[in-house]
Order: C-alpha cells, then sequence, then structure tokens
C-alpha cells in the first residue's frame, strides 16, 4: 500500500478554499523544532535538507509534485484503516452538484464524531505550525490562508474542478491519497 501527496498551485500565493475551515496564520517555528515534530508523520528522506531543496526546484519549476510514500508507514496504515472503518454518520453528501459531488467527512469540523484519535491526531499534524512551516519550505510560498477537507469518493461521486476559484484567484492544494485496502 503506499501514500501519495501531490502538492500544486496556480501562483505564488497559498489560498485554499477547500472548505470553511480556516487554520490561524503560522506562527515562526524554528527549523530543528519543525523536522523533530515531522519525523513522528513523515518519511525522514522528505525531511532532509538536500531532499527539500530538489523538492522546492522541482515545485518552482513545475507548480507541482508528487510525493510517494510521504507518511510514516505506520501512521498512514493506522490512517486508513480508521478512516475504512468509519460509519455514514462520519460522513455527508457535498458539493455544487453540476461542479462535484462527494462525501464530506464532518470530523475535520468536529473531532467528537470519531472515536478513534487518529483521524483527529492526523488533523492535528496537518494543522501544526510544523507542518506549515514544511510546506512554505516545499513551495516558498507564503501561507495567506488554510484549510482541510476530507473527502471519500464511491460510486457517482466526481470533482469536475476541485479549486472552485476565480481565475484570479491564486491557491495552492495538497491531496493526500488513502487508497482502500
Amino acid at each position: 500500500t503506499t501514500t501519495t501527496t501531490t502538492v500544486s498551485s496556480n501562483s505564488n500565493s497559498f489560498i485554499s478554499n477547500s472548505c470553511p475551515f480556516p487554520i490561524k496564520s503560522p506562527k515562526q517555528v524554528g527549523e530543528e523544532e519543525s523536522i523533530e515534530y515531522l519525523k513522528n508523520w513523515i518519511q525522514e528522506k522528505y525531511l532532509s535538507k538536500e531532499e527539500l531543496e530538489i523538492n522546492n526546484d522541482e515545485f518552482i519549476d513545475e507548480s507541482s509534485i508528487e510525493l510517494c510514500h510521504f507518511l510514516l508507514p505506520e501512521k498512514f496504515e493506522a490512517l486508513q484503516k480508521s478512516i475504512q472503518i468509519l460509519d455514514d454518520s462520519a460522513w455527508e453528501l457535498s458539493g455544487s452538484f453540476n461542479i462535484q459531488k462527494y462525501l464530506n467527512g464532518k470530523f475535520v469540523k468536529n473531532e467528537n464524531i470519531v472515536k478513534d484519535s487518529v483521524p483527529n491526531d492526523f488533523l492535528n499534524f496537518l494543522q501544526s505550525e510544523q507542518f506549515k512551516w514544511y510546506l512554505t519550505r516545499l513551495s516558498n510560498l507564503e501561507l495567506e490562508n488554510y484549510n482541510i477537507e476530507a473527502r471519500k469518493f464511491g460510486k457517482g461521486h466526481y470533482v469536475l474542478d476541485s479549486t472552485q476559484h476565480p481565475i484570479n484567484e491564486n491557491y495552492l492544494e495538497i491531496t493526500f491519497f488513502l487508497p482502500r485496502q
């Protein structure tokens, strides 16, 4: 089983409008502190200065990057299992049906919906100042706004345009792909 993280941008500013769940602007955190925290979630090869520079160069050149096996295997497997056993009450139908239709994780906005701590721990990781630091280092983009959304796709679900942004608005989109087991 693999985890794939895709980061892409349409410009030089990070504004994501995936869901109405804003996260506070990043505070200044140190590199050493950030890397030590991120080692709990991210494969170490993605945390080395050399790899960060290589990935940053690729991101700058391509406005997109795919990082395979990004999460630690044990974190990925625990998250994958935890998400797959969530019952229907944790998801709600979402979308403007001419553009998209999928299930949205209600647990992103309400931690009390999920009894298992793994999804909540992952959300805390995504919201951490250290992960924001990593995204800034990876992309050279200043974070202006930060939103999180969990999407589940089944038969009949689709996204024709995941951005929902006017053409002149800038954004960065990050996708963690958790395939079914």
